[in-house]
């Protein structure tokens, strides 16, 4: 997935294969610019 930027007070949905298991790892840059800490949520 590439890196994107979501405007404020937005979301972003990302269609997955049928079926996908696993888990996704993301990681966010908050209003001053730090790195958020990554967040993983399972799939399925």
């Amino acid at each position: 997935i590439d890196n994107v930027m979501i405007a404020p007070k937005s979301d972003m949905q990302i269609p997955l294969p049928t079926g996908a298991q696993g888990s996704v790892t993301f990681q966010t840059v908050n209003d001053y610019g730090a790195l958020t800490s990554a967040t993983t949520a399972s799939l399925g």
